[in-house]
């Protein structure tokens, strides 16, 4: 560029260099300033390998160029990594071992949820079989209920070493208690006895409510405010916290809020109809889906059918008429987490396994299950990987069993022998406990000393109390205030008592005042009959 370029450029107010050739090193030169680079970087983090390999070293230092600024432009090939990008690649390779570390962790998790107990201890104190038992979700509270009319609360942080309910209830005088089951919340719990209305308590035994009763001379009994019959079933909404519905043998599910519980209505009526004579059957089992979507009712005539929770209810979605045998009714229904399989279990000694999308036949059967009681449950287990039932005790043995199966092919994986027969079932995933209620009105709680979590554990760790000094002043002063027992007719040491006869005698007279007025006056008219020579032989008379 010439000086006249210059002054043009200049006036301009361009850059002196500008419109200059950029200088361009050779495509060697390129070539070995970025191998260069990239050993030089690696002698950086390992210099003693470099020093240790001679052939390389010279190839280098032959070649070597004065040392010239390098652009990114002027680099062929991938950059070397910088440190940002090998903590990014750090980074990742931690984030995936974390996430197989976590999935390893969660199937460890499910392996010991599912992990079925073994050690069990009992809860007595029912006088008659334990007919039903509910958990609250905190897992904190248990409700049982049975044959003798009562139910019992249960606090398992505040019992003591003796393990009993700290309060008893009898919702309705003479009537066994048929169901129980606590709010999805657990602040409340619902009753079901053998009566026609649902009674609903607090979580510590306060009475909140009771639903009506329908009118037995109303023929159409959807027209009925309530029930006319015993209850046999109640389930809570698992998505709606005051919707429940209640099973009868009045042939009706029936749909309540508790909201409209003052107003003494109920939200839905579902009328099954039977085929047998009469057309009507009673409803000996029913459930709600877990998502609340469905309804699924089973009764005595060996019907199973399901209805959409939202309705209508003229005529159910699925039916399967012949489900178990007529006269061995479904004593439970259970719905799966995958929302489409759920199971059955019958007094027909059956249990069986269904999917609603092939809803014609069971998917799987197992037979020869024992089942006398009518409140006789099968569950899933938290993880839906086993479902367990109980079994009464055959004639000429003591003892039931709760048999562990496949939830797949109802294989038996396990069976557990228990004292007497059980009746209602319930797996804690929280607690990694299962509950079984007996007909020895005992609760019998299997749980692993290691893998089970507070439930029973609580008052099984807990150490006798020993008796304080308060203790011993209150005993002393108890005796003090009852002071001594004095019997009647027992000689305590002081004076000289009568005979035992003739204080009998004398208890004898004091109770029978006129004739002892009587013998007085008879005595007295026969002295003043003597005195004047009168007989007085009529005063016998």
């Amino acid at each position: 560029m010439n000086n006249a370029d210059y002054l043009m450029a200049e006036m301009m107010g361009l850059p002196s260099g500008f419109g200059k050739s950029s200088r361009r090193l050779p495509q060697s030169s390129k070539v070995l300033s970025a191998s260069q680079a990239q050993s030089d970087k690696l002698q950086n983090h390992n210099p003693d390998q470099f020093k240790s390999d001679g052939a390389t070293s010279t190839l280098v230092s032959d070649h070597q160029q004065p040392k010239q600024p390098v652009s990114l432009d002027d680099i062929i090939g991938p950059l070397p990594a910088t440190h940002s990008e090998f903590d990014t690649k750090n980074n990742e390779l931690q984030s995936d071992s974390d996430l197989a570390s976590d999935s390893s962790c969660g199937d460890e998790q499910d392996n010991e949820v599912d992990a079925i107990p073994t050690t069990m201890a009992a809860l007595k104190d029912h006088t008659k079989a334990v007919a039903a038992l509910s958990l609250d979700p905190a897992a904190s509270r248990m409700i049982t209920a049975g044959r003798d009319c009562t139910v019992k609360l249960w606090d398992f942080y505040g019992m003591t070493t003796s393990m009993k309910p700290f309060r008893t209830l009898e919702p309705s005088l003479g009537n066994p208690i048929r169901d129980v089951q606590f709010s999805t919340t657990g602040d409340q719990f619902l009753v079901a006895a053998a009566t026609s209305q649902l009674k609903v308590y607090d979580r510590d035994g306060g009475f909140i409510t009771e639903f009506p009763k329908g009118d037995p001379y109303i023929r159409d009994l959807r027209h009925t405010k309530g029930h006319v019959s015993a209850l046999t079933n109640v389930r809570w909404n698992p998505t709606m916290k005051n919707c429940c519905i209640s099973a009868s043998t009045d042939s009706t599910i029936r749909i309540w809020d508790l909201e409209q519980a003052t107003t003494r209505r109920q939200k839905d009526v579902i009328y099954v109809k039977s085929r047998q004579p009469g057309g009507r059957t009673s409803i000996t089992a029913v459930c709600f889906s877990n998502d609340g979507r469905l309804i699924a009712g089973a009764g005595a005539d060996g019907s199973l059918r399901i209805w959409n929770s939202n309705g209508p209810f003229l005529t159910p979605i699925k039916n399967v008429d012949n489900a178990h045998l007529p006269g061995g009714a479904a004593s439970s229904i259970s719905f799966a987490m995958d929302g489409h399989s759920l199971i059955t279990r019958a007094m027909d000694n059956t249990l069986k396994l269904w999917d609603i999308r092939k809803f014609k036949e069971p998917v799987a059967v197992a037979t020869d299950l024992e089942g006398y009681f009518e409140e006789t449950n099968a569950v899933f287990s938290p993880n839906d990987r086993y479902i367990i039932t109980g079994t009464s005790a055959k004639k000429g043995c003591s003892d039931g069993s709760i048999v562990v199966f496949d939830r797949h092919t109802l294989k038996m994986v396990e069976s557990i022998n228990i004292p007497g027969s059980v009746v209602k079932i319930q797996w804690s995933g929280k607690l990694g406990q299962i509950f079984a209620g007996t007909s020895e009105g005992a609760v019998q709680v299997l749980y692993d000393p290691v893998l089970s979590r507070s439930g029973i554990k609580v008052p099984l760790s807990k150490k006798p109390k020993k008796l304080t000094v308060e203790d011993y002043d209150i005993l002393i002063s108890r005796d003090t205030m009852l002071g001594p027992i004095i019997n009647p007719g027992v000689n305590t040491g002081g004076s000289k008592f009568q005979s035992k006869r003739k204080m009998l005698e004398q208890e004898a007279i004091s109770r029978r005042p006129g004739k002892l007025m009587c013998l007085v006056f008879k005595i007295d008219c026969a002295f003043f009959m003597h005195l004047l020579g009168i007989p007085t032989y009529w005063i016998a008379c």
